[in-house]
């Protein structure tokens, strides 16, 4: 999605979160820092932390199915202040 794209949708209501899996760490520094409306899922796990940080909502990850309580820590860890 676009810069034009992205403004329309994060003054909708009904848009809440997007998921960030381009791989590119400066596309979700540009989410967080020019549209901070739109919520930031992680799709990546070798970006987990750095989504997570920076203030990423949730994760989406085939390993949560398996390891369900883990993956619930490691979410809190990551977003503790």
């Amino acid at each position: 999605m676009g810069a034009d794209c992205l403004e329309r949708v994060g003054q909708r209501t009904t848009f809440r979160t997007i998921k960030e899996a381009s791989g590119d760490s400066n596309r979700l520094h540009l989410l967080a820092r020019e549209f901070p409306p739109i919520k930031i899922s992680c799709n990546a796990k070798d970006q987990a932390l750095e989504f997570l940080v920076r203030g990423a909502t949730n994760r989406i990850t085939p390993m949560g199915n398996f390891l369900v309580e883990e993956a619930v820590d490691f979410c809190h860890a990551c977003s503790r202040d």
